[in-house]
This record gives C-alpha cells, structure tokens and sequence, in this order.
C-alpha cells in the first residue's frame, strides 16, 4: 500500500507542477462559457463517468457546469466542453468532431499517453494525469492499483482552483 500512496504522489506532483501554463489555459478557456452565454459540459469515457459526476457536484465547481452522456444537439460557438479520456481516448473522438462542428472549444484531461492519438490534436487545451496503468506489481508481475479516476478527479479540482482564483482576479 506504500507503493501506491508514494506513486500516487507522484502523479499529483507531476500534474501540478509540470502543467501550469495550460491549466491557466484551460480556465481561460472554459471560464469563457460560465461567465458569457455559452454552456460548460462535461462528459466522459465510461470507466470516468462517476468521476464526471462528482466534478459536477464539487463545492468547487463552476456554476453551470453540466455532465451529459450524450452530444448535444445544439451545441454552440460559446459553449465548451471538459472531456474526461482514459486510455482508451478513441471514445472521445465523436465529441471531438461535434466540438469542430460547433466551432466550441474544448479541454481534455486524459494519460499522456492517449494525448500522443492524433485523431485528438485539434483539442485545444490537454490536461495530463501521467497515468499508465497499475502501479502496484504483483506476483505475477502484473501491476493492479490503476489510479485514473483519482488522478482525473484531482486535475479537475485543480482546474476548478484555478477557475475560481482567475474570476477573483477578474473582480477585484
């Protein structure tokens, strides 16, 4: 269990200090929907979608912050999306393509190795999580202990702070 927790902060310490000129982006960028006409959505792969779900409901969310399973119909210039990829980032090319379609910006926390899938590129802001998998080998030398949903919730959180510390600064 040492391992995992030493791993663990790894991650977050990888995630907060190796990021923070596109965490200010990605607040820039989605601050644009809360505070003008547009929507913040998020939406995420299945294994996130309870990770999704808490963000929502985070003391720390942005009001107007709305999780939705399906692409909406609707969906504008001014809207934006937060997208919330695993390692397998190939569900999130529909909501990239609608994203384009709509010409809505959006931000993407996902592994760093899912950022390397091309097809994602036109993203416009991606919030690493450093994760790869398992970190805790076993005797058979697989390793167990995926923290994806822990790293993911921790870089939304993250975002939110820096969210609300720009609207601070835009108000004072």
């Amino acid at each position: 269990m040492k391992i995992f927790a030493t791993q663990l902060q790894g991650i977050f310490q990888s995630i907060a200090s190796k990021q923070e000129e596109a965490f200010e982006d990605a607040s820039r960028l989605l601050l644009q929907a809360v505070s003008g006409t547009g929507t913040l959505y998020i939406a995420a792969a299945p294994p996130l979608k309870g990770t999704a779900v808490s963000l929502c409901s985070h003391p720390d969310a942005p009001e107007g912050l709305v999780f939705t399973e399906d692409i909406p119909s609707g969906m504008q210039e001014a809207d934006r999306l937060l997208l919330l990829a695993d390692q397998e980032s190939s569900n999130m090319l529909s909501w990239r393509e609608a994203a384009v379609h709509a010409s809505a910006s959006s931000v993407i926390i996902g592994p760093a190795s899912a950022q390397e899938n091309t097809e994602l590129e036109a993203l416009d802001v991606w919030l690493a999580t450093f994760v790869r998998g398992g970190m805790v080998p076993t005797e058979t030398g697989e390793k167990q202990g995926d923290p994806s949903s822990l790293a993911t919730l921790f870089t939304g959180q993250l975002l939110f702070l820096y969210m609300q510390e720009m609207l601070e600064e835009l108000s004072s």
